[in-house]
């Protein structure tokens, strides 16, 4: 087997699994239901997204008795048993968290920096004024008196 092939075997359903699909759809939507769940699990993995149609019936599906959610379950533990998921979670190993130890040690913003902006300057809503871009208050600088007042204190 060459590496192209090993890449992407298969990438649509066949004539007959088409076919099935349709006629299970047919069926009160029972083909259509049956995907959401293990489609939900591979958007937990961010391999894709649910469409709010999708995330409306799944929502739907786990308010009856957790049916959903306990459908999703084994598709979950197969693509969490796939290489690329593998490796990330045994970097994680022995941790509940899904941040990466490295994650975790990364640098904090210097003492002088708030979390809501760079630069250190305040936040208007925080501080309760506000400022207008190109007077000297917002951009940092120090206000110069009038030449009349220079040299007077």
């Amino acid at each position: 087997m060459t590496s192209a092939t090993a890449v992407a075997r298969k990438t649509a359903l066949t004539t007959w699994e088409h076919f099935w699909y349709v006629l299970q759809c047919i069926a009160l939507g029972a083909g259509y239901f049956a995907k959401i769940p293990a489609k939900k699990a591979m958007a937990d993995f961010g391999l894709t997204e649910l469409s709010g149609t999708e995330h409306f019936w799944y929502i739907l599906m786990c308010i009856g008795f957790g049916a959903g959610y306990f459908a999703k379950i084994p598709t979950a533990k197969a693509l969490s048993e796939l290489p690329q998921f593998r490796a990330q979670r045994e970097a994680n190993f022995g941790t509940l968290s899904e941040v990466s130890p490295a994650d975790a040690t990364s640098p904090s913003p210097p003492a002088n920096q708030p979390p809501w902006g760079a630069e250190g300057a305040a936040s208007p809503e925080l501080t309760g004024t506000e400022q207008t871009p190109g007077t000297p208050e917002s951009s940092g600088e120090t206000p110069e008196p009038p030449a009349g007042e220079a040299g007077q204190n």
